[in-house]
């Protein structure tokens, strides 16, 4: 079963927060870089996060439930003190490692698992995403 592409529709927000998490991070890395004297230039960084999307309303997606998705980001920053702006680009790599167990009992009406083959399905995604910004200080 291919959850990758439905679960990258799902999850556009988290890209979105990520970005303005790291937009946030970019122009606090500028104006400490300005206000040090150092003039500007190419600084980097790295974030990660971890979200809980909510899979509600996408129902190709149940097999996930209540899962978790990790990111680590990968940013540089272009500074210029004197004209008070700043640019970044960031790298974001997703990684998704879950399982699905008892496919024929959604609701828990049964005690126990029951897995054909005696696993539960394992789930895993990784991808990337790239994105960036520039503002003011």
């Amino acid at each position: 079963m291919d959850l990758l592409g439905p679960l990258q529709s799902a999850l556009g927000g988290m890209t979105a927060d990520l970005a303005h998490q790291c937009g946030k991070k970019a122009r606090s890395i500028a104006e400490r870089a300005c206000r040090c004297g150092d003039g500007g230039g190419m600084f980097a960084f790295s974030f990660a996060d971890t979200f809980w999307p909510d899979m509600e309303g996408h129902p190709g997606l149940l097999p996930l439930g209540d899962t978790t998705v990790n990111v680590k980001a990968g940013c540089e920053v272009l500074v210029n003190c004197v004209s008070r702006r700043y640019n970044y680009s960031c790298r974001g790599t997703f990684y998704l490692h879950d399982r699905f167990t008892d496919p024929f009992d959604f609701f828990d009406i049964m005690p126990g698992e029951w897995n054909p083959g005696d696993h539960p399905y394992r789930v895993t995604g990784r991808w990337t995403n790239d994105f960036g910004g520039s503002g003011e200080f």
